[in-house]
């Protein structure tokens, strides 16, 4: 069970993904949570009891919760205008580490970085015909998040090895330099190996995409689950 907490932030969405707005949690009973009106980019945004929502909600346990509940009734408290929702009886929780990672499967094609090299402003169809003859290692992604990834590749590479890392999504498609931080023989197949890489060097506008695309996928994974 979720445990809420006063003035803890809440994310709410409407049904079909479109963010409304951020909130706060301002009480509880036993079936119910009180929240603020969402305020998004252009103020308060409006909730009409029976309205079905998806929240967002990072707990005291460095978790992130996310559910789909009802507007129940709309209250005022004080003439501050409290949402009454519904507590979830299902939810989806994703541990927290330094970004929030998701399970997801990418492509990616990864080597070993054994001299000087500059991505910036290059795409990954530039860099593969730039950096054409290295030793190209393919492979797919099992984790990811806006920190890095977790991946399994067809060649081990060692711990500490900074690598550039060519990651294939239709919404976002992007090379990035990283380091392995963690590394080992895959169970599930005598010929693969499983790496942990950690980002460096992202600037804050990047690291922000990352984090947007992130809550993106994670939203759509709980909307087919929850389907």
């Amino acid at each position: 069970m979720i445990s809420f907490k006063l003035n803890r932030k809440i994310e709410i969405y409407s049904e079909d993904e479109l963010k409304m707005g951020d909130s706060t949690v301002q009480d509880e009973d036993e079936k119910s949570i009180y929240i603020s009106c969402p305020i998004g980019n252009n103020g308060h945004m409006k909730l009409v009891p029976g309205e079905i929502i998806r929240a967002m909600y990072c707990g005291e346990d460095n978790k992130v919760y996310g559910f789909m509940t009802e507007a129940a009734t709309i209250i005022s408290d004080d003439n501050i205008p409290l949402i009454k929702v519904n507590k979830p009886s299902e939810y989806e929780i994703i541990p927290r580490r330094e970004f929030v990672r998701i399970p997801i499967m990418l492509d990616i094609q990864i080597f070993v970085i054994d001299e000087k090299i500059s991505i910036a402003h290059k795409t990954p169809d530039e860099l593969k015909e730039i950096y054409k003859y290295k030793k190209w290692i393919k492979g797919y992604t099992y984790d990811f998040s806006a920190g890095g990834l977790g991946a399994v590749v067809e060649e081990s590479v060692d711990y500490g090895k900074e690598i550039l890392c060519l990651v294939g999504d239709e919404c976002f498609h992007k090379g990035f330099i990283g380091k392995v931080v963690r590394t080992s023989r895959n169970k599930a197949g005598k010929k693969l190996y499983k790496m942990g890489v950690q980002f460096v060097g992202l600037d804050y506008q990047c690291r922000e995409k990352l984090v947007k695309y992130t809550f993106q996928k994670m939203r759509e994974q709980l909307k087919v689950r929850s389907s």
